[in-house]
């Protein structure tokens, strides 16, 4: 969960009925609209509002810390994770007893990768509000990205103990088990995520990622394709089925054609070093070897310089074998 709106409309409506000694009238219009652009989710208005209400002048740090954290979220929602740090820190610093402001710095935090201080940020929303499930499951996920499985397994359990019907963290602990090779427990977790919510195309494509590696391919295809169903902008899963069907060892499961027609459409949506590595597995499946070298050598040339050293080494084995005139197959 990217950020938490949770209670906005309740702290707009306090803040509107307590703030006329704080503003002066035309801040209030400024925050006023900012709320309400926030809520059609014109972010950019929004952003403009809030700003503007904090340069005409808000006198106490409540109603500044409110105001950060309205822009702080607007930042969120268009992904722009520096900027929203920098708003939910100045709405800690102004009302240090804002839990959802931890909650929303420690979700980009893990956005950016700092893991230790997304739990630091989830704890402390955990000590304001001990049922707060969301600050569980985030803490979860940013202990799992250390490898600090159990700690993030006891959180997704507290998260599902006090939320039963919460699909993602049902979802996100099967990803857990699947991460320390607990495959079984992960597919009965999919499954309770997959109840609760039929839609969740995060499911179906770590199921069909489990389902791959036992060699299914077929329902692995499936699989993608139902996640395909729910949300066709999402350039992995046309790469992911693309993958099998130009590199499966079974022949009845390859289709070279419909692997370039997928693939293709993968790199529509976005051209990088795996959707072009594909595309190229694609081509020599389809007997067309020149055009798979060329599509290989882009994919190498788009690799960033400090990306795993793996998926340049991959890519060479990939070159070689094309070049030799021989289409790749996935163990």
């Amino acid at each position: 969960m990217k950020f938490r709106q949770t209670n906005l409309l309740i702290l707009i409506a306090s803040f509107i009925l307590t703030s006329n000694y704080a503003f002066a009238e035309t801040s209030r219009e400024f925050f006023e609209k900012g709320s309400g652009f926030l809520r059609e989710g014109n972010n950019d208005l929004a952003i403009e509002s809030f700003t503007n209400a904090l340069k005409l002048g808000i006198k106490d740090d409540y109603h500044q810390a409110v105001t950060y954290y309205g822009r702080g979220l607007a930042y969120s929602k268009k992904g722009e994770t520096e900027k929203a740090i920098l708003d939910y820190s100045k709405t800690i610093e102004l009302h240090r007893n804002y839990p959802d402001a931890y909650l929303n710095r420690g979700n980009e935090y893990l956005l950016k990768g700092d893991y230790e201080k997304a739990i630091d940020d989830f704890t402390q929303n955990i000590i304001m509000k001990p049922d707060s499930v969301f600050a569980y499951n985030s803490r979860a996920l940013a202990y799992s990205n250390l490898k600090k499985y159990d700690s993030a397994i006891s959180d997704l359990n507290i998260a599902i103990k006090l939320k039963n019907d919460y699909y993602k963290a049902h979802r996100n602990r099967a990803k857990i088990y699947y991460d320390m090779g607990k495959t079984e427990m992960a597919m009965r977790d999919i499954a309770t995520a997959l109840e609760i919510n039929s839609h969740d195309i995060g499911s179906y494509k770590l199921r069909s990622e489990i389902r791959y590696e036992r060699q299914q391919y077929e329902m692995a295809l499936s699989d993608l394709s139902v996640a395909l169903k729910f949300n066709p902008e999402q350039y992995e899963y046309y790469n992911d089925a693309a993958w099998i069907m130009a590199t499966c060892p079974n022949k009845d499961v390859r289709n070279a054609k419909k692997a370039i027609l997928l693939s293709e459409q993968a790199v529509k949506i976005c051209k990088n070093p795996t959707t072009m590595d594909t595309l190229s597995a694609a081509y020599a499946e389809n007997g067309n070897f020149a055009e798979a070298v060329k599509t290989v050598e882009i994919a190498i040339t788009l690799i960033k310089k400090d990306s795993d050293p793996e998926i340049l080494s991959k890519l060479k084995k990939h070159l070689e074998s094309y070049k030799a005139g021989i289409p790749w197959r996935e163990n």
